[in-house]
Parts: structure tokens; sequence; C-alpha cells
């Protein structure tokens, strides 16, 4: 009983945090809505309202949590730090992140092609422990804005020039749904993303350099990757 009693007062408190996490985040919102709104996008990259091939931002997003995360670790492109082209559409590619710590990944693209690239964000489930677990889909949407305001710092380098002012490129995915022998569970799982989602427009022949950095100081993380863009 004692031990029922420990893990139900833990299980309170991340609760009452989670709580308290979203008070913050709708107050945060509430307060900067309309210094958002008139953004110009980042130079090299889409506006977030733009629809590449007839895609939405969220909808490409979406794409690329089940693609990230809805494979086994021997054929994870995350962990393998690999850049594929999209499962949504033929002339998108989807750039991996890092799990963790510092790499370096070459992408061979044709001329033409869209990048999707993800510099921060955070994924909950119904199969990871907390503060990463969401039973529902609502209980998911809570997870990842609580989640997601952790994120200390994320930035993106791309043609020389560093961008850390990305809000207006935040996204929230639908709930989606991984297969068996995903990165997370060999069960099938329900999960959602909140995440700095970037498109970066066809880029001409040649070869281009890229840096994504992101920080979650409370789980002493850091992540980055530079990627070499090969476009032929």
């Amino acid at each position: 009983m004692a031990a029922f009693a420990a893990a139900l007062d833990e299980v309170t408190i991340m609760r009452r945090l989670r709580t308290a996490l979203l008070m913050s985040a709708l107050l945060l919102v509430l307060a900067v809505p309309s210094a958002q709104a008139g953004k110009p996008a980042t130079r090299g990259f889409l506006p977030p309202s733009a629809h590449p091939h007839g895609h939405s931002l969220t909808e490409l997003a979406a794409a690329w949590n089940v693609w990230a995360f809805g494979s086994a670790a021997d054929v994870n492109p995350l962990l393998a730090v690999r850049c594929e082209q999209s499962t949504i559409d033929p002339k998108i590619w989807f750039l991996p992140v890092s799990l963790g710590g510092e790499y370096q990944t070459t992408c061979d693209v044709p001329q033409g092609s869209f990048l999707l690239l993800n510099p921060g964000g955070s994924e909950c489930s119904n199969v990871e422990a907390e503060p990463f677990f969401g039973a529902d889909d609502a209980d998911l949407g809570a997870c990842v804005d609580q989640t997601f305001l952790l994120l200390a710092n994320a930035e993106v380098t791309f043609n020389g020039k560093t961008v850390r002012d990305l809000d207006q490129y935040i996204v929230t995915t639908p709930l989606t749904m991984l297969p068996a022998n995903n990165l997370l569970s060999t069960s099938p799982a329900l999960s959602r993303d909140k995440g700095i989602f970037m498109v970066i427009h066809p880029l001409s022949r040649g070869t281009h350099t890229l840096h994504a950095y992101d920080e979650f100081p409370i789980f002493d993380f850091k992540a980055g990757i530079t990627y070499t863009i090969n476009v032929h």
C-alpha cells in the first residue's frame, strides 16, 4: 500500500505540474498573438502559411512525426541520421533531428525538392513514461504544450545566417498512429508532436550547408545536426 500511495502521489504531482505549465502556455499565447501574425518568412524558408504541392505545414509535420518515430530502431531514419524522400509527396524530403549530441549528415536531393526541417520540438505518446505520456488526444495535446515550454533555445544557421526567432513556425500535429514496432514501442502507439517546422524552398544545384540546434536544459539535453545538402 505504501508503494501504491507513493506512486499515486507522484502521478498527482506530475498532473499538477502539467496544469501549471499549461496555464503558463496559455498566458504566453494570449500575450503575444498580434506580434507573431505579421512576421515575414525567414530568408530561405517558405512562410508558415505556404502549401508546397498543396500540403499545409501541419499536414507535413504530422507526416514527419510518423516518419520519424514510426519505424524500429534498426531502420529508423533519426537513429541513422538519414534524409529521405517524404511519405506524403516525392518532391518533399524530410530531414532528421538529433536525439542528443552533435551529428553530421549528407543529403543528396534532386533539384526542385522542398526540404522539411524540424530544429526543435517535443513528442508525446501513450507508450512513454511521464512527462511524455498522454492517454488520449486531449491528454497528448496538453503533454506537448507543456513539454514544449521546456525548450529553452532553438536556432537554424543557413547560408551563413543564424536565426533564433522561430515562433511563427511552431506547429502542433493532430493525433497520429504509429504502427507496431515503432521507435518507442513494439505495440502501436498514439502520438502527437509540437515543434518548429520549416520548409526550405528548392535550392540551386550544388552544395548547401545547414545547421539546426536545440536545448532542453531541464533534461540536460543538447542536440544539433549539420546538414550538407547536395542538389543534383
